[in-house]
């Protein structure tokens, strides 16, 4: 939770993995990275392919951003008052 904040890991990873549950602890920076860059359109064959591009991370991160803000928004955890626009 040093480089992505929770709103971003829990995100990330329930867009990436949703049939499951969330972890306990965040994935470690190497997981996110490639999670992120799956988002960013990097798509891993194998163990041989080569790592994601600059360009590949951007776009995950910015698809990151959006998530992490709907999670902030929409979390089921959190405590809000429900709004009623008549």
């Amino acid at each position: 939770e040093v480089i992505f904040d929770e709103s971003e890991w829990k995100s990330v990873y329930s867009v990436t993995f949703p049939n499951k549950p969330l972890p306990e602890k965040p994935p470690t920076l190497q997981e996110m990275i490639k999670l992120v860059a799956q988002l960013g359109g990097y798509v891993a064959h194998s163990k041989n392919c080569k790592p994601p591009g600059i360009e590949t991370i951007w776009k995950g991160i910015q698809r990151t951003k959006d998530f992490a803000g709907a999670w902030e928004i929409f979390s089921p955890k959190k405590n809000r008052q429900k709004i009623c626009v008549v």
